[in-house]
């Protein structure tokens, strides 16, 4: 009743799924975090704290007026994070890369934990990646965020209410994931190139994730749909059978793809235009702990 899509059969060994060249494993994706030139991490944690809480800090204003605040400071601050003091939990991270930016822009009490990684990973600073299931994580936390690995959980009902017990009171939960309340599932069908499976085993809706919000003691505050072009040329990429990785694919050869400029633009606009009416392909839940919503 919910609309959420579930796969039928769940692979015995999901972790031959998720290959060393998989995508959040790649260490391209590390390039160059930790080895930015120019602010000092302590002038970087003090633009942070202004972005966070724009106050009186004539220095903080002014590092951050000749700067861009980067994408995973405007979650924080939308989730309600005033402080780089925070601890902080990032689940199904891979490596761990958007640890290390947080790292960079001056927090501190920084934990990663993904089931597929070879080995645990301890960076320069403290930071910490775990090679261990969302059940094995322990500690409690201000600000946990799940990028795009919730619907590669087996089950989401157990999985929503150990968040919960991890999530301090007042606490921020986010989660990014794909969506079947979106026009891309119900335009596409199999051929919605975020089904990606076996990967993805819950494929959840706005209404699947108020009734886990609800069983977990917590509630949705908002959800922000953040979609992009990927709906239109991976899944119109997969009714001419190409897939992602072909030589042929825009992910490969983004001058040779099968899409004209002018058609590429028209996908950006329709995922822009689905987004403000909550209609794109994927979304940013924001969900914080309720009055005495707190689960066994």
């Amino acid at each position: 009743a919910c609309g959420c899509v579930q796969i039928q059969q769940v692979p015995a060994d999901l972790g031959r799924y998720y290959p060393s060249d998989y995508w959040s494993f790649e260490k391209d994706r590390m390039a160059g975090i930790g080895l930015r030139r120019g602010l000092s991490r302590a002038l970087r944690r003090r633009r942070t704290r202004y972005w966070l809480t724009p106050g009186r800090d004539v220095l903080g204003r002014l590092l951050a007026g000749w700067s861009e605040m980067p994408r995973h400071l405007t979650w924080a601050r939308r989730a309600g994070i005033r402080s780089p003091d925070v601890a902080v939990l990032d689940v199904g991270c891979g490596l761990g890369d958007r640890l290390l930016s947080l790292r960079e822009e001056g927090f501190s009490d920084l934990a990663g934990a993904d089931p597929f990684i070879a080995q645990d990973i301890v960076y320069e600073g403290g930071v910490r990646v775990q090679r261990r299931d969302l059940a094995d994580v322990q500690g409690s936390y201000d600000y946990i965020t799940l990028h795009h690995s919730f619907e590669h959980m087996p089950d989401p009902m157990a999985a929503m209410r150990h968040l919960r017990r991890l999530l301090r009171d007042g606490g921020t939960l986010l989660i990014r994931i794909p969506v079947a309340s979106s026009d891309a599932w119900r335009r596409y069908g199999v051929n919605w190139v975020q089904l990606d499976a076996p990967r993805h085993l819950f494929l959840h809706t706005v209404c699947s994730m108020e009734h886990l919000a609800a069983a977990a003691g917590l509630r949705i505050a908002e959800v922000q749909h953040d979609s992009d072009m990927f709906q239109f040329w991976g899944s119109e990429q997969y009714l001419k059978d190409i897939p992602l990785y072909d030589e042929r694919s825009y992910e490969r050869n983004r001058d040779g793809s099968i899409f004209s400029p002018e058609q590429l633009a028209a996908f950006k606009a329709q995922a822009t235009q689905l987004n403000q009416l909550g209609r794109g392909d994927q979304a940013c839940f924001y969900l914080r702990t309720t009055p005495g919503g707190q689960t066994r």
